[in-house]
């Protein structure tokens, strides 16, 4: 029973989600959304890009589509970041309506980490924190972009900005991404903050408070559970690690021409919104293939689970760091922060690992046999490094590009809509939609070792 209930509320999550893209394709096709009209393909990237926060772009969002279309698409990041089903709730509550059982169990499935009672006051709370938090970030951005830009016109650039970077999704109204304030201190600083903020998740957000902000966790000294300590020192480590590691390879290729200190807000810049949003201060075809191949890393692990971030998520890579760890010092179980992860854990994780690869690895196959089928193998090398970022920066929903998506044919950005799809509701979610029914039979086969290496 119990099975069949995650199944029909994954079915839901995946219809919602389908709908939504479908009626922003078909929004953004009307005339008032662009200047000159778009295509049904570009019309559907453009939309999936933004209901599952990706960012990739196959037109200029800023000059392409006119301020309605800006609307929609902010509209269409901000209800896709947070989850349909969020919003759908709070209407219903505004109403004064109940929720059903349904309803409950939808919103148990999407914050999954821990079981609440009280979900009508934690998804209100979840969109009154996320208001707050994208009001500042729009204050800081106004101050920012008003000396570049009519006030009316920094108003919005400022709250399209702040919906954009706390939702993970990286579209930008510039031509050229973030790179003009790529020296400003200001908008690197509130770009970053509002990326880690919404890629931590909200359980982890609510434990932080709860834990070292609450009067009752002061006076309790309440302890940060296993999920919270993971996500914040795996986010951490590969925030600064990553940054560490970009400002290295490229001290004189991507950041050169800049001065030591720009060099290192682009780097640590660069490492906070490769994993999740999406955003670029450089030229990302201008980082070394050492670099590249690092941000392919971190785009594939992504945010934290809960998050408006995609990937496989850091307590995932964290719990297969832990797997590796402890057959490398010879204990029988994973250990992390003095806890031992449960083998329902470490089997759930490593199926998350293997079935995200899969994904990409398609994906990737696909690219390169409908793009360069009549493309000599000689010439076609040079694409396969381009080719894997843009696939693993879809599907891990996070919009960097090498430029080669917006060459793509209708194919290949079918393709990627695939991928960001996939990559924003997960593969074990969608596995769990297209499972018809549940396993039958309640035996067990037989133990027997395999020889493994």
């Amino acid at each position: 029973m119990n099975r069949a209930r995650k199944i029909s509320t994954h079915r839901q999550l995946t219809a919602s989600f389908g709908l939504l893209i479908l009626v922003g394709t078909f929004s953004l096709m009307l005339p008032p959304m662009t200047h000159k009209g778009i295509s049904f393909v570009d019309a559907l990237f453009t939309s999936t890009s933004a209901v599952c926060v990706t960012g990739l772009a196959v037109v200029d969002t800023g000059t392409v589509f006119t301020r309605a279309g800006h609307w929609v698409i902010m509209g269409l990041i901000q209800l896709g970041g947070l989850g349909i089903m969020t919003f759908s709730t709070v209407i219903l509550l505004m109403m004064g309506k109940k929720l059903s059982v349904s309803q409950y169990n939808l919103a148990g499935e999407v914050f999954s980490h821990s079981p609440m009672k009280n979900i009508p006051g934690l998804l209100l709370s979840i969109i009154a924190f996320t208001v707050g938090v994208e009001f500042m970030g729009f204050l800081v951005y106004l101050v920012s972009f008003a000396g570049r830009a009519p006030f009316s016109e920094a108003v919005f650039q400022a709250a399209f900005h702040a919906v954009s970077a706390f939702c993970n999704a990286g579209f930008s109204l510039f031509p050229d991404n973030l790179m003009t304030y790529k020296a400003s201190i200001g908008v690197n600083l509130v770009t970053m903050c509002l990326i880690v903020i919404g890629g931590l998740g909200f359980f982890v957000l609510y434990e932080l408070w709860r834990t070292y902000l609450s009067p009752e966790g002061r006076r309790e000294r309440r302890r940060l559970s296993l999920h919270a300590k993971l996500a914040c020192f795996t986010s951490a480590a590969l925030i600064f690690g990553g940054a560490a590691v970009l400002f290295f390879l490229d001290y004189n290729r991507a950041l050169s021409g800049l001065t030591l200190g720009e060099k290192v807000l682009a780097s640590l810049f660069q490492s906070v919104s490769t994993r999740t949003a999406g955003f670029n201060t450089v030229d990302i075809a201008a980082f070394s293939n050492a670099s590249i191949l690092v941000m392919i890393a971190l785009m594939f692990i992504g945010a934290s689970p809960g998050s408006t971030g995609g990937g496989i998520k850091t307590t995932t890579f964290a719990v297969f760091f832990a797997l590796i760890r402890s057959y490398l010092i010879g204990r029988q179980e994973p250990t992390a922060m003095n806890r031992t992860i449960t083998p329902q854990t470490v089997a759930r994780a490593m199926a998350v690992i293997v079935a995200s690869a899969l994904v990409v690895a398609t994906g990737f196959m696909l690219l390169m046999i409908g793009e360069l089928a009549f493309t000599p193998v000689e010439k076609s090398r040079v694409y396969v490094l381009p080719y894997i970022f843009e696939c693993v920066s879809a599907f891990g929903t996070v919009g960097l590009s090498m430029n080669a998506t917006p060459k793509f044919s209708s194919f290949g950005k079918l393709v990627l809509v695939g991928l960001m799809f996939v990559g924003r509701l997960g593969p074990l979610t969608l596995a769990s939609f297209v499972k018809q029914s549940q396993a039958k039979g309640g035996y067990s086969f037989s133990h027997e070792k395999v020889m493994i290496g």
